[in-house]
């Protein structure tokens, strides 16, 4: 259909790029949002390429020029989200939608952090139920809070 895509927010372009860039590299909040599922959990910066938040320690792929301690939001996916029957991180399911070959939960751990996962349809976990999980988001994108 096409090799471009235009973002805009009140008739201005906010990003123009191929798709995969506005998935992966979102220029601002707005794009980030726009394109694609997930949400934002609270987080401190701990390093150019590390926060802190209520999911625990995330790691990803690219550095920050924020100073440590900059309170930042951090864009969850659902693929970003595994099943880890060994981890410490037990958000309660709140939602679940069935799709055949898989299901979306919306997971809450506080009221302040709730996130979406994308898992096979063979764990079937129920409403109220807390599930086992890890951050698996390589591709790191956050935006300090309130920009």
């Amino acid at each position: 259909m096409c090799d471009q895509v235009a973002v805009l927010q009140n008739g201005k372009i906010q990003q123009w790029d191929v798709p995969y860039n506005l998935y992966h590299e979102p220029v601002n909040r707005f794009v980030a949002s726009f394109v694609g599922q997930g949400g934002f959990v609270p987080g401190r910066a701990a390093g150019p390429d590390t926060i802190e938040s209520e999911l625990g320690t995330i790691h990803g792929n690219r550095a920050y020029s924020w100073p440590t301690g900059t309170l930042v939001d951090v864009l969850i996916r659902p693929d970003d989200i595994v099943y880890d029957a060994d981890s410490d991180l037990r958000p309660k399911v709140v939602e679940k939608t069935f799709a055949g070959t898989s299901t979306l939960y919306r997971f809450r751990c506080s009221e302040d952090t709730e996130f979406e996962a994308l898992f096979r349809s063979h764990l079937d976990f129920h409403l109220g139920e807390v599930v086992p999980v890890r951050v698996e988001a390589d591709h790191l994108i956050a935006f300090e809070r309130n920009s």
